[in-house]
């Protein structure tokens, strides 16, 4: 009988007006439902596990999200809705505990951020976008502070130090992106030391860093490296202006030498014509 009535269903849904109403009494009796809290929240509930544990229907949403997404106005609306909405602090809130949640799993973490890289790179918007943000709230002060405790905190994980330091060992190959950086830093020094509070912070905490014997056993070596390699390069310039000595002085009092190279110019500019 199930089956009857079943079939009698699909042939009668065929028909649009017939459908039309069966979807409009459907969205009226859900929405009186979802006024209630409780019902509201059991729903939400089941349709994240089902979501969670059914990879078809999550490859079905982001697939029907991905082509929604692709006209300008339907974005557009869902921004503003995302905006109005983030207003709201306890949803704010609700939504900052679930990612939190949501973001101790490693293998999810790591596709998120792979994720967000890779968007990050190809996206010359995003990136300005995310630029300009930072700048504006980097001039809060307790903004800037939370950010380096933050930033301090994250660099105690050797993992994300040494991916930080390969990413910028990456980008400094590349001259331009080098040359800009350098002037950046060299900018932001000289700033930073016409501070007298900045300069006597840094000075005490190099003394309170040059009491430990490692660090400073790592930086002599460092300077002690720095100064051979002036020194070889001071002996390489010396070495280069003697020999270039010897030769005009050659060149000046030996005739024969003077003709043979003289000669050996001559049969390079025929060469080279």
């Amino acid at each position: 009988m199930r089956e009857r009535y079943n079939a009698s269903r699909r042939e009668r849904l065929k028909d649009p007006e017939y459908r039309e109403r069966v979807n409009a009494r459907q969205r009226e009796y859900y929405r009186k439902r979802l006024q209630d809290p409780e019902v509201r929240e059991r729903i939400n509930a089941q349709e994240r596990e089902r979501y969670r544990n059914d990879p078809e229907l999550r490859a079905r949403h982001h697939a029907r999200q991905r082509k929604r997404l692709q006209d300008p106005e339907y974005r557009a609306r869902i921004n503003a809705q995302a905006r109005e909405r983030w207003k709201d602090p306890e949803y704010r809130e609700r939504i900052k505990a679930r990612r939190q949640e949501k973001m101790k799993d490693p293998e999810l973490r790591a596709r998120a951020n792979a994720r967000q890289r890779e968007r990050y790179r190809n996206d010359p918007e995003l990136r300005a976008r995310h630029h300009a943000r930072m700048r504006e709230k980097m001039k809060d002060p307790e903004a800037r502070a939370r950010e380096n405790a933050r930033l301090r905190e994250r660099l105690q994980d050797p993992e994300y130090r040494a991916r930080l330091y390969a990413a910028r060992r990456e980008k400094m190959k590349d001259p331009e992106y080098r040359e800009h950086h350098n002037a950046r830093a060299r900018e932001l020094y000289r700033k930073r030391m016409e501070d007298p509070e900045y300069r006597a912070r840094r000075s005490a905490r190099q003394r309170e860093k040059m009491k430990d014997p490692e660090y400073r056993k790592r930086i002599n070596a460092r300077a002690r490296a720095r100064r051979q390699e002036r020194l070889k390069e001071l002996a390489r310039q010396e070495r280069r202006e003697r020999i270039n000595a010897r030769r005009r002085e050659r060149y000046r009092n030996d005739p024969e030498y003077r003709e043979r190279i003289k000669a050996r110019q001559r049969e390079y500019q025929r060469k080279c014509m």
